[in-house]
């Protein structure tokens, strides 16, 4: 059976604000108390899905959640006299975020020949943890043939999972079995490490994914502090290629190591940090990006505007584009 790699973005909803509710993220932090314009944003996003459309032939997307969360205002017993994040929390249109929504294992990578989806529990932030039960509801209609995909609830709170954002998968082919790399936190100084390695023991067991295709990689407590809250902030992978910073991990040499013993086919792609510092490659979200397939087998990499307008990261894009990769 023929397998075909579908992107998701969430839409931007009626409800986005900037009320800098989330800890260790620099970018959140920097623009708390801003102007926000949903419709402006959701329209920006409506055109990345088209060009993307454009570009693979198909795209998914996720629709915004119910905002306010009622049930959420009931809990925190909202009077007027709690600090404005805690009110804020409940309007918080965070899911647009798709890379938070779940961790994804295509069928060739699981024991039972489906797609398994876990939604994440996203338990370390107040406005985010709300978010699982309606993510989980808009997966079912969306994967809701129980014959090739298995929906599970999200990790027990206990364990903090960020979803996707913390997963990576490498194959040789989209249909082909790939290695899964799954990529926690132990500490990160001044800011929480969100991914439990037992949330992403747990996920690649409840996936029924081979022990021996499945890689743990602890990430850089450094990058952590430095505002790279996901590890998507600072490394993305798609069919062979892993592109990271050299900061990514905890023990860069040993991850490459670790990746490679699964997947002998590993091509690394390491911005060096004389290059571009990991501090600027987490302000423009160099690696906050999507590395896409094209339909020639060729990849691009859909990054944003702020990497133009980063004199060195957009040195880097363009020397790698002239050396061909």
């Amino acid at each position: 059976m023929s397998l075909t790699e579908i992107n998701f973005d969430g839409i931007v909803g009626p409800s986005h604000n900037y009320a800098g509710l989330s800890l260790g993220n620099i970018a959140s932090a920097s623009h708390a108390g801003d102007p926000s314009y949903p419709r402006a944003a959701a329209l920006q996003g409506m055109a990345k899905m088209r060009g993307n459309l454009a570009r693979l032939g198909v795209q998914g997307f996720l629709l915004p959640l119910p905002r306010p969360n009622t049930a959420l205002q009931t809990a925190l017993a909202l009077d007027g006299t709690e600090p404005p994040q805690l009110r804020a929390a409940p309007w918080s249109a965070s899911s647009m975020w798709t890379a938070n929504a779940a961790t994804v294992s295509p069928s060739p990578d699981t024991a039972d020949g489906r797609c398994h989806l876990t939604p994440a529990n996203l338990v370390t932030m107040l406005h985010r943890a709300q978010e699982w039960p309606d993510t989980q509801a808009q997966l079912r209609i969306a994967f809701g043939d129980t014959q090739h995909f298995a929906i599970h609830d999200a990790v027990p709170p206990t364990f903090g999972d960020e979803g996707a954002a913390n997963h990576m998968r490498l194959c040789e082919s989209h249909d082909a079995p790939g290695v899964e790399v799954f990529v926690y936190g132990k500490t990160g100084g001044r800011f929480p490490a969100r991914q439990h390695e037992q949330a992403s023991r747990l996920v690649a067991r409840a996936h029924g994914l081979d022990p021996a295709r499945t890689v743990f990689i602890e990430q850089n407590p450094e990058a952590i502090a430095a505002g790279a809250f996901h590890n998507d902030v600072v490394a993305v992978a798609n069919g062979p290629v892993l592109f990271t910073h050299a900061e990514a991990f905890a023990d860069q040499a040993g991850a490459y190591d670790a990746i490679r013993a699964a997947f002998p086919a590993l091509d690394v792609v390491e911005v060096p940090s004389h290059a571009v510092t990991l501090q600027e490659a987490i302000r423009t979200y160099l690696f906050n990006a999507q590395l896409l397939t094209l339909p020639d087998g060729s990849m691009a990499l859909i990054v944003p505007e702020e990497c133009r307008e980063s004199p060195s990261v957009w040195a880097w894009c363009e020397a790698m584009l002239a050396s061909n990769g």
